[in-house]
């Protein structure tokens, strides 16, 4: 990447937009490799935090992802959930999402719970927050089809 930036600061000549247009693929690619590197590093925390651990299907861990990257893997745990809608042992109990307290934020303000937290009101979901833990209670199988959340 360091090379494509030094390469992009060099001045060019007047119309030579073929050295512009390079340079962008170039970067665009890099850009692209970059993501496919912190997706799959968000991958990895999430194992770590969960499947590693041990955590139960009830259990998710979403402490150390971006808010974007931890949205995405509790919706996917609470479509997974909500499509077993013939198994009540899972639909009585609780999703504890772990979220953590902040205590390693830059500002010492953790943003997950903020953020899980406005997205579960958004989705119509009830939760207490204990800690640093949400408990989601699941939704029915009417209450999913009516709110759109329950998969095809």
């Amino acid at each position: 990447m360091h090379s494509v930036r030094s390469t992009a600061e060099q001045p060019t000549a007047p119309g030579d937009h073929s050295e512009v247009r390079s340079l962008t693929a170039a970067a665009r690619r890099v850009r692209q490799q970059a993501l496919a590197a912190h997706a799959e590093a968000a991958e990895g925390i999430l194992a770590a935090n969960n499947e590693a651990r041990g955590l139960v299907l009830l259990e998710l861990d979403l402490h150390g992802l971006h808010a974007q990257e931890a949205i995405h893997a509790l919706q996917l745990r609470l479509q997974l959930l909500e499509s077993q809608t013939g198994d009540s042992q899972i639909r009585l109990q609780p999703l504890r999402v772990i979220v953590g307290r902040g205590n390693h934020s830059s500002e010492g303000e953790a943003s997950l719970p903020r953020v899980v937290a406005s997205y579960l009101t958004g989705a119509n979901y009830r939760f207490n927050v204990k800690g640093g833990a949400l408990d989601i209670t699941l939704k029915r199988p009417a209450v999913c089809q009516a709110a759109g959340t329950h998969p095809p």
